[in-house]
C-alpha cells in the first residue's frame, strides 16, 4: 500500500499494493442486509484463454448505493478460475491489495498457483476489481493515464521546502482534477461498499458463507466483511495486516494525526532494512555484494545521495543514461524489501552505486530540475494511451484511502509528523508518512464508510498471517488486528518480505489445512521460511567479481 513517485517506474526497472456504517447513515447492517436481497444474474462466460481454459468471466450489476437498493446500479468486473473437481464446495474471493490493486490481475497471474492442487480441486478462485477501480465503474480523474501522470512530482517524496511545496501543488492538482472530473462514484468507494459487495457476490455465486483471502489492504476488507456480516464469516484469511483501528482512526473524522502515525508501516520497513544489512553482513563477500560493514557502506551511499545525486552521462552527447537521487533509492530499497529472493540483487545494485559514486559528476549546463524532467519523461509520460479509459492507479489509491481514514486538513500536519516519526525511523518514515499526504483535502467522502463494530465474534475463526519483518504492514499489526478479534489465530512466518505468499510451505499448509479440513491451530504458530535470503550461491563471487570488472571497463570507456 503506497503511492511513490513517477522517478520510481524508471529507477525500479534496473532492479529487474477500507467501511460500516456511519451511525447517522441509512445504509443497512449485516443483521438487515443480506446479498440474496440483490437480484444478480451473472452470466460466466469463457475468457483469457491465454491464461488457461478454466478461466471465466462476469459482470455483476451492484447498488452504487446501499442506502437505496433499488437505485442506480454499477458493474463488477470478475474472473474465475474454476475448480478442478467436479463437485467444488464454494468459491473464495481474492482481493491482493493497494487500495487499487486489481482482483482480476491477481487471479490470472497467480491464481493457478495458490494454495495448493487439493484446495485448487474444491474451490473456485474469484478475483474482482472492487467498485471504482481498474474495470468496476473506475473513478477517472483524467482524460488519459499520460494525463494522469502528471500529478505525480518527480521524487519518491520530498527531502527540500521547494519539493514539499511541490507536492502540495501536485496533490492540489490532482485533488481538484477528482473533483471536477471524478463524478458520483468518487463518494462511494470506501471499504464498507466494497464488503457490501462482496456479500451480494457471494450471494450470486450461491455460497451460504464468504470464503475470502485479503492481502496487505485486502485485509482490511476482510475485517470490514466480519464487523458488518459476521454470522457470514465462513473462512477468511487476512495476510499483509493492517489493523482497522489504525486504519479508520476518529470515527468523527476530527483527527490530528496521519494515517502513518498510526499504521506505523515505517518500523517494519526499518526492521526488514535492518535484516537486510544483518544477513548480508552475516553471508559475507561470497554471497552478498555489500559485505564487508555492510552497515556502514549502504549509510555512506545515502549520505552521499542526500548531498548530491548520481548522475551518469554520455561523455561524448551529455545524455544522462542513469540519475538516482536520495529519495528515488529509498523508494527503491523499499520496493525490493517486499520480495526478499532479490536481496543479493539489491546488495549488487547497491555496491554499483557506491562504486559509480567515487567517479560521477553532474552534466554541466543543466539544472536539476531539468534533470528530473527529462527521466520524468523517459519514464513513459510522452507514451500516447487510450482516451478513455485507462489504468486509474494513479487516482485508485488515494480514492479509498482518503474516504476511509481519519486524516488532518492542515498539510503541514504532514510535514511535523515526517519531523517526530523520522527520529526513529530516519530511512523510511519520510516515504510512509508523506505516501498519504494527498488526504488532506480529498474531495471525495463516503458518509458509510466504516467505523465499527471492531473486534465481532464470527461465524467461524479468522485466520491471519504475517510475516515477522514486513516492510509495509509491521508485525505489530497483526499482532493487533488478531488480539482484537476473539475467533482468530495468528500464522506467523519468521521470515521477510510484504505477505507470506510462496515464502513458506509451513504456512501454505496451514491454510490448506483451513479451507479444505476446517483445521484453525490451538496455538498460534511459527513456520519457518523456505528461502534464507544470501544462502551460498554457486559461483557468486565470481559474478560479482565479473560484474565489478564490467563497470570498471564501462567507467573507463566513460571518462575517456
Amino acid at each position: 500500500m503506497k503511492r511513490l513517485g513517477l522517478a520510481l517506474v524508471a529507477l525500479l526497472s534496473i532492479m529487474g499494493g477500507l467501511a460500516g456504517v456511519n451511525p447517522a447513515s441509512a445504509a443497512v447492517d449485516g443483521s438487515e442486509f443480506r446479498g440474496e436481497d440483490v437480484d444478480v444474474d451473472l452470466r460466466w462466460r469463457s475468457c483469457f484463454q491465454e491464461f488457461g481454459d478454466r478461466f471465466e468471466c462476469a459482470t455483476a450489476r451492484v447498488p452504487l448505493d446501499y442506502d437505496r437498493p433499488n437505485g442506480g446500479k454499477i458493474p463488477i468486473d470478475l474472473v474465475r478460475l474454476n475448480a478442478t473437481g467436479e463437485n467444488p464446495r464454494g468459491s473464495i474471493f481474492l482481493n491482493p491489495g493497494g487500495p487499487g490493486g486489481s482482483g482480476i490481475e491477481f487471479v490470472l497471474f497467480a491464481g493457478p498457483a495458490l494454495y495448493g492442487p487439493d484446495v485448487q480441486a474444491e474451490y473456485n478462485l474469484i478475483g474482482f476489481d472492487p467498485r471504482g477501480i481498474n474495470l468496476s465503474n473506475p473513478l477517472l480523474c483524467f482524460g488519459t493515464l499520460n494525463a494522469a501522470f502528471a500529478a505525480f512530482p518527480p521524487f519518491a517524496f520530498p527531502t527540500t521546502d521547494a519539493e514539499v511545496t511541490q507536492l502540495r501543488r501536485s496533490n492540489g492538482f490532482l485533488q481538484t482534477q477528482c473533483r471536477n472530473r471524478g463524478g458520483i462514484i468518487k463518494n462511494k468507494m470506501s471499504s464498507a461498499n466494497v464488503a457490501r459487495d462482496m456479500e451480494v457476490l457471494r450471494a450470486a455465486v450461491g455460497d451460504d458463507e464468504l470464503h475470502f483471502a485479503g492481502y496487505s489492504y485486502g485485509s482490511v476488507l476482510g475485517q470490514v466483511y466480519a464487523g458488518l456480516f459476521p454470522d457470514r464469516v465462513g473462512h477468511i484469511i487476512i495476510d499483509g495486516v493492517i489493523d482497522i483501528e489504525d486504519w479508520v482512526g476518529p470515527t468523527d473524522r476530527r483527527s490530528t494525526t496521519t494515517l502513518g502515525e498510526r499504521l506505523r508501516s515505517d518500523i517494519g520497513a526499518e526492521d526488514s532494512f535492518d535484516e537486510f544489512l544483518r544477513l548480508c553482513e552475516e553471508a559475507g563477500p561470497e554471497n552478498c555484494a555489500l559485505a564487508p560493514f555492510s552497515a556502514e557502506r549502504a549509510q555512506a551511499i545515502l549520505d552521499g545521495l542526500q548531498e548530491q545525486p548520481l548522475i551518469l552521462t554520455d561523455p561524448e552527447t551529455g545524455e544522462i543514461l542513469f540519475f538516482l537521487t536520495y529519495a528515488d533509492l529509498v523508494g527503491t530499497l523499499l520496493g525490493a524489501l517486499y520480495q526478499p529472493a532479490d536481496w543479493p540483487f539489491l546488495a549488487l545494485f547497491l555496491s554499483d552505486i557506491e562504486f559509480f559514486q567515487s567517479f560521477q559528476t553532474p552534466p554541466a549546463g543543466m539544472s536539476l530540475q531539468a534533470q528530473e524532467d527529462r527521466i520524468r519523461l523517459s519514464a513513459g509520460l510522452e507514451v500516447r494511451r487510450p482516451n478513455p479509459p485507462y489504468p486509474n492507479f494513479v487516482e485508485g489509491f488515494p480514492g479509498v484511502t482518503c474516504v476511509d481514514t481519519s486524516n488532518p486538513a492542515r498539510f503541514n500536519a504532514w510535514a511535523e509528523a515526517v519531523d517526530r516519526i523520522s527520529v526513529e525511523s530516519p530511512i523510511f518514515g519520510p516515504l510512509w508518512t508523506w505516501s498519504e499526504a494527498v488526504c488532506n483535502r480529498w474531495p471525495g467522502r463516503d458518509t458509510d464508510r466504516f467505523v465499527g463494530p471492531f473486534g465481532p465474534d464470527t461465524a467461524n475463526p479468522v485466520l491471519v498471517l504475517s510475516t515477522r519483518f514486513d516492510p509495509a504492514t509491521s508485525y505489530q499489526q497483526a499482532q493487533s488486528a488478531q488480539a482484537a478479534l476473539p475467533n482468530s489465530a495468528l500464522v506467523t512466518v519468521e521470515g521477510w518480505g510484504h505477505t507470506t505468499l510462496f515464502t513458506s510451505a509451513c504456512a501454505d499448509a496451514v491454510v490448506a489445512a483451513y479451507f479444505l479440513d476446517d483445521v484453525v491451530p490451538a496455538a498460534d504458530p511459527f513456520c519457518p521460511p523456505d528461502v534464507v535470503p544470501f544462502a551460498p550461491i554457486a559461483g557468486f563471487e565470481a559474478q560479482v567479481e565479473g560484474r565489478t570488472v564490467l563497470l570498471r571497463e564501462a567507467n573507463r570507456l566513460a571518462t575517456q
